[in-house]
């Protein structure tokens, strides 16, 4: 089966499968298909171990880094084809080829880290950790580092946050933190230990990292290592983000779809349970709450079954669909606005996964002036793959009418509330 540049002409399979692919006009220079050898073949479904593979879509020429480079960078920018497939008796949607950990994550990126909605994530999180009384907290895969920040604020010295991340923000390299916080600069795999100093671990926790993990099998023995009283975790509702079209419910970073059903079935299968369960600022995140039982808790989920096949590849196609039909909207807008002799300024929200979804789904990227993002730390870079500058919305103040193209799941009220505020006249196509 042959790439196709435009959307009316996608490639459609026998099987249902598809493909797309970006107009090549996009890319940038740099850009070089990543390594055969820093790809890793999954063969067997991440939740169950199946090996019933249906493939369903894939996306060409993927860019691998969702981070932001400088505008001259002397880097290389690597792309591979993403390849959805699902397991026919799990229903698991999934990546069918990862890309090499050390890889993916070369780079830390800003996700998670600013905006009043994440804010109140993690005030709400440290709520729901606070719950269990936990004091000696072992935090995996802590980014940015806010939610050590936010916890450790509100026990005033009555807690001890060790967090392990490959990489450590310069703030907590520097030593620039609260005692409580001890930072270790690793990734958390076999053969990771506590140091010797650290008390017995009262609760594992980890924020939006359960959805980014190839191995639970390996991961969840892990985390039953430290001997943990409670492992306590938020995720993004990706079966919710699938089912309203969000782009960032699965992608190289988020190689499996987790559906509430998905996760109670694998943490139970490793010998923890449920202990409680809340829903985040309408299907945000899920925070979850599983205490460890051990072995005497694993007999129960052999009378378990996980079966989400039709489900779960209807939301899949419907999200798909709800993608594909916005992007071809977007162009017919662009080609009315050019066939009536105007030439209208477009933007582009989100310097993300969201922008590069889009882009690959065949969106003439080439009539955009540049992409708006809040993160200061992205703007005056590229995104990466991309060739187009990031900017902060105050660009937008003296433009006649901008038009911002916004398509960033949870986040459009805040980002349209801030852009509003620098140009009450800004158009959005959404």
């Amino acid at each position: 089966m042959e790439c196709v540049d435009s959307l009316d002409d996608t490639a459609h399979a026998e099987d249902g499968h598809e493909e797309y692919c970006a107009d090549t006009a996009v890319s940038t220079a740099r850009v070089r298909t990543l390594p055969k050898t820093r790809i890793v073949a999954r063969n067997a479904c991440a939740i169950t171990g199946a090996s019933d593979f249906e493939p369903l879509l894939t996306l060409r020429d993927f860019p691998v880094g969702m981070y932001c480079v400088p505008e001259e960078w002397d880097g290389v920018e690597y792309v591979a084809d993403m390849r959805w497939c699902v397991s026919k008796s799990s229903g698991v949607i999934q990546l069918a080829e990862l890309i090499e950990a050390e890889t993916l994550y070369d780079c830390q990126h800003e996700s998670g880290a600013i905006g009043g909605l994440w804010k109140r994530h993690h005030e709400e999180f440290c709520e729901f950790i606070d719950a269990y009384g936990c004091e000696s907290v072992l935090e995996i895969g802590s980014g940015h580092g806010h939610l050590a920040k936010e916890f450790v604020a509100r026990r005033r010295g009555k807690c001890r946050w060790t967090m392990v991340e490959p990489n450590l923000p310069s703030w907590l390299l520097t030593g620039d933190h609260p005692s409580e916080i001890h930072p270790i600069s690793a990734w958390f795999c076999d053969s990771f230990e506590l140091p010797k100093d650290v008390p017995k671990i009262d609760a594992v926790v980890h924020s939006h990292t359960f959805e980014h993990i190839y191995d639970y099998d390996e991961f969840l023995r892990n985390v039953a290592r430290m001997e943990p009283k409670f492992q306590i975790f938020s995720v993004p509702h990706q079966r919710e983000w699938l089912a309203r079209g969000w782009q960032n419910s699965i992608m190289f970073e988020h190689p499996q779809l987790l559906t509430p059903k998905a996760i109670e079935y694998i943490m139970s299968r490793h010998g923890f349970e449920l202990q409680g369960k809340k829903v985040f600022a309408d299907g945000h995140s899920m925070f979850y709450a599983f205490s460890y039982a051990g072995n005497a808790s694993k007999s129960e989920t052999s009378q378990q079954s996980l079966d989400e096949y039709a489900e779960n590849k209807r939301l899949f196609r419907n999200w798909l669909k709800s993608n594909v039909d916005f992007v071809q909207n977007v162009n017919d807008r662009i080609d009315e606005a050019t066939m009536n002799g105007e030439k209208p300024t477009v933007y582009m929200f989100g310097a993300h996964i969201f922008t590069q979804y889009l882009v690959s789904f065949g969106l003439r990227i080439s009539a955009v002036e540049a992409i708006l993002d809040n993160a200061e730390g992205k703007q005056g870079k590229r995104l990466y793959g991309l060739p187009l500058l990031v900017h902060s919305p105050k660009i937008l103040s003296n433009v006649e009418r901008p038009i911002v193209i916004l398509r960033v799941g949870a986040y459009a009220e805040e980002i349209k509330r801030g852009i509003l505020e620098v140009n009450a006249r800004t158009v959005f196509w959404e």
